[in-house]
Parts: C-alpha cells; sequence; structure tokens
C-alpha cells in the first residue's frame, strides 16, 4: 500500500522535503503532520523527543515525518527547501538572500540560532505558496513568522543602513542576554550621535520594530 493517503498536492513539509520516507509497520494518524499513513511509527521518535506541544492528535510518525526526525540536519542547521531539494550548506548572507528574494513556490525557511529544538515543526503545516506572503520558520518562537517580502526588503535595508553607521547588532535586537554591560552608555551615545549626523528618525524606527519577530529574523541574518 501506499505510504501515505493524499491527493498527491505537497500540503506538508515533510513531503516536501523528503524523497525516501522511512516506513513503519503501523496505521494510524501522524501526530506530526496529521495525515493518515498504513505505515507509521508507534511510539515517540526517541527518548529525548520533547516537542510534545507541537504535535497533532495522532498515535504514529508517519514515514517521512520520522524521515526528517532521524535527520539531525533538520534540527541544527538553517535551510531552504524547495521541489528541488534541501540546501543545508547556507551562509547568512544565503539566508538573507532567500528573505529577500524567495524562490518558487512550494517551499521551506528555516532559520536556527541555536541548532537545539526542532523548530521546524511549526513549519509542518506551513509550506510557503507564494513568493510575496509567506513563513518563516525559527527555534525562537513557537510559531511560524509570517513574511511580507515588502517588509522583508525595506527592513533589511534600514538594517544594512544602520550597520553601516556602526550601530551594535545587539541595540537593534530585544533579547537582553546580548547586551555588553556598558549598554546603556553605548545607547545613549549612539542616540546623541544620531541627532547630531540627521539619522535619529532612521533608529527610533529601527527601536520600535524591536520584538518584532520578522525584524528579529532579518536583523540576526544580516552582517
Amino acid at each position: 500500500m501506499a505510504e501515505v493517503k493524499t491527493t498527491g498536492v505537497i500540503t506538508t513539509l515533510s513531503r516536501l522535503v523528503i524523497r525516501e520516507p522511512l516506513p513503519g509497520q503501523d496505521a494510524g494518524t501522524c501526530y506530526i503532520c496529521g495525515e493518515d499513513t498504513d505505515s507509521g511509527h508507534a511510539g515517540p521518535p526517541s527518548d529525548r523527543f520533547t516537542a510534545w506541544a507541537a504535535c497533532t492528535a495522532g498515535a504514529v510518525v508517519c514515514g517521512y515525518c520520522w524521515a526528517m526526525l532521524k535527520d539531525q540536519r533538520f534540527r541544527s542547521r538553517s535551510w531552504v527547501a524547495t521541489l528541488e531539494g534541501v540546501n543545508f550548506e547556507l551562509s547568512r548572507a544565503d539566508l538573507r538572500r532567500a528573505l529577500v528574494e524567495p524562490p518558487e513556490p512550494p517551499f521551506a525557511v528555516y532559520v536556527t540560532f541555536g541548532g537545539k529544538k526542532q523548530g521546524w515543526l511549526s513549519l509542518m503545516r506551513r509550506v510557503s505558496t507564494s513568493r510575496r506572503w509567506y513563513w518563516i520558520g525559527t527555534d525562537i518562537w513557537d510559531f511560524p513568522v509570517p513574511a511580507d517580502v515588502t517588509a522583508v526588503r525595506r527592513f533589511t535595508d534600514l538594517v544594512d543602513e544602520l550597520r553601516s553607521r556602526d550601530v551594535p547588532r545587539w541595540l537593534l535586537q530585544a533579547d537582553p542576554s546580548v547586551r555588553p554591560r556598558n549598554h546603556r552608555l553605548v545607547h545613549l551615545k549612539t542616540i546623541e550621535r544620531a541627532a547630531r549626523e540627521g539619522w535619529l528618525e532612521r533608529l527610533e524606527i529601527a527601536r520600535r520594530e524591536r520584538g518584532n519577530p520578522l525584524w528579529e529574523v532579518v536583523v540576526r541574518v544580516s552582517e
């Protein structure tokens, strides 16, 4: 029998990226992607699997999702997936290029900053079908980040402008853990310099965007 009962239309991430599923012997509904299968795997994929909050109702893992879970590159690396395959060998510049000029759909973009979590699970039912409106998976948030390519390009231009003015990356981020001890002094001096040189309004726009998930992704993948 066929591994998965579908109409042939790609509706899940695992069907987009996996060419050779790893079938099991158990029938049921996959609790990773929600598809029915005749050859799934009962039980958790490993003793260390903790991403239950991202799972759906079901009792097995289908061969496609099982293959993704068993390939640690999906967890430990950033990648872009298309019908042509998955590219795991991406520089920061490559990632940003994929956000600014998305590939032909269907596609998926995943950005990891720690390589520890199975953050790509948030994309399982969020395969991108448009180059204008698409999704970005990360290991920072438990939800896929909605992206408007116009906003991505606007954010990219602003980040480039401010970085070229020696604005430190941490000042553009909401994460307090990346701030140096003297961050208040550096922040104040940056504001004073921006006011003196005439780009304070641009800096204020960036400061207002801090915490916006899309902005945070653009900042972190920018040089």
